[in-house]
C-alpha cells in the first residue's frame, strides 16, 4: 500500500518537474527580448540624430516630458533601459512618477543593470509579458515609422561614454 501511494505521489509530481524548466526558459527568453530591444534602442540613439528620434518616441509612447528622460540620462542610464524603466513604472500604482522611477532604477541597480527585469516585475507583481510587449512597441515604432535621420547644424551626438556633443562647435 505504501508503494502504491509513493508511485501515485511520484506520478502526480512529474508535471511539476517538467514545468519548472519551461517556466525558467520563458523567464530567460523574456529578459533576453527586453535586453535585445534595449540594445537596439541604444544603437538607434548612437546614430546621428538618433537621440532626438529616441527621445521623441519615448515621450510619445509614455506621454512624458523631456525632463524625465534627462533625469534618467543624468544617472547614466541608457535609452534602452529608460524605455524599460518607463514600461515598468507605468504598470505600478501611480504610474510614471518620481517615486516609481526611483524604485525601479534602484531595484535594477542603477546604470549597472545587475538585477533582471523578470525579478523586478515579479517583486512588483507585474506580468513580465506586458513589459516585453510594451518595450517591443517602442522599438517597433522607431524602426518601422521613422525616416532616416538627417543631420542639422545643431545636431547632438553621443560620444563613447554617452555624453552629448554639439556638432556645431
Amino acid at each position: 500500500m505504501k508503494i502504491l501511494a509513493f508511485l501515485i505521489a511520484v506520478l502526480m509530481s512529474l508535471p511539476v518537474f517538467f514545468a519548472v524548466p519551461a517556466v525558467y526558459a520563458q523567464t530567460v527568453a523574456n529578459d533576453q527580448v527586453i535586453e535585445e530591444v534595449s540594445s537596439a534602442i541604444d544603437q538607434e540613439a548612437g546614430k546621428l540624430g538618433g537621440i532626438k528620434t529616441v527621445s521623441t518616441h519615448l515621450r510619445k509612447q509614455f506621454h512624458i516630458n523631456e525632463e524625465i528622460i534627462f533625469s534618467l540620462r543624468e544617472r547614466k542610464i541608457g535609452y534602452g533601459d529608460i524605455n524599460t524603466v518607463l514600461a515598468v513604472a507605468e504598470q505600478m500604482p501611480g504610474g510614471i512618477n518620481k517615486d516609481n522611477l526611483e524604485e525601479v532604477v534602484n531595484m535594477r541597480g542603477g546604470h549597472t543593470g545587475t538585477e533582471s527585469w523578470n525579478k523586478i516585475t515579479d517583486y512588483r507583481g507585474i506580468k513580465i509579458d506586458s513589459i516585453v510587449h510594451r518595450t517591443q512597441a517602442v522599438g517597433f515604432t522607431m524602426s518601422e515609422t521613422d525616416e532616416p535621420s538627417r543631420p542639422t547644424d545643431h545636431q547632438e551626438t553621443p560620444n563613447q561614454s554617452g555624453e552629448l556633443l554639439n556638432n556645431s562647435q
